[in-house]
């Protein structure tokens, strides 16, 4: 490992990377899964071109290895894993898995994908942070776009839907209540940070209301409050 990467020589490989970063998602870890993203982008490819030697040393006076076409698709793989991940294991389609949490801050611009694949089909999405309506609260606005085709059981992905969303780190772990098309939803964890809809949640009706969920997370003064009555 050198610089979160795999490698030899102590050199950053592009080639070999997608399994590293394959299994830290499968196993949500998704810090880690993050530090060797940006590790890859910031010390393998070439600066300016973004071309991708098969291994290139921190040390950039240290000569890198020859150009490998495999490395080129290593960031953009990343990136759509990040956005739009499909579990090995469940076999649930996670929308916005390993978000940078600065994404989600207020004032940011949308995060927005459009026409991403999947194995069942063509998914795109709208995530942005607004005003709560509650003093110091925190709110969340997504448009989740799904095919047709996820209402069908033998088309559906067995796992369902799970959209995360990775809000700024003081308010993380604090969701509080969860809107689909203006009524409420109770199939949320907050620890895990997602809005959840299994595959036999993924009706018709339900496809369309996912077009508006509302995330609203506690306040701090709430969260205090509730961690003062705790302790008593």
């Amino acid at each position: 490992m050198t610089l979160g990467c795999t490698g030899y020589n102590n050199k950053c490989s592009t080639y070999v990377a997608y399994g590293m970063g394959y299994g830290l998602l499968a196993h949500d870890m998704v810090e880690r899964f993050l530090a060797h993203y940006f590790g890859v982008s910031a010390h393998v490819y070439t600066r300016g071109t973004w071309t991708t030697p098969e291994a290139a040393h921190p040390d950039r006076d240290v000569g890198s290895t020859d150009y490998v076409a495999a490395g080129v698709h290593l960031a953009p793989t990343y990136l759509k894993w990040a956005l739009l991940f499909e579990d090995p294991n469940s076999r649930a389609v996670w929308v916005g898995k390993a978000v940078p949490r600065d994404w989600l801050a207020l004032g940011h611009q949308p995060l927005a994908v459009s026409n991403a694949t999947t194995r069942y089909g063509r998914v795109s999405f709208r995530i942005q942070a607004e005003k709560a309506a509650t003093q110091g609260g925190f709110r969340v606005r997504a448009s989740v776009l799904l095919p047709p085709s996820y209402a069908a059981a033998a088309n559906a992905p067995p796992g369902g839907v799970r959209l995360r969303l990775r809000v700024p780190g003081e308010h993380a772990g604090h969701l509080s209540a969860v809107t689909v098309g203006g009524v409420g939803w109770a199939h949320f964890d907050a620890a895990a940070e997602t809005v959840d809809f299994s595959r036999a949640a993924l009706t018709p009706a339900t496809l369309e209301a996912m077009r508006d969920i509302v995330a609203d997370f506690a306040p701090k003064s709430t969260r205090d409050s509730s961690s003062s009555k705790t302790k008593s």
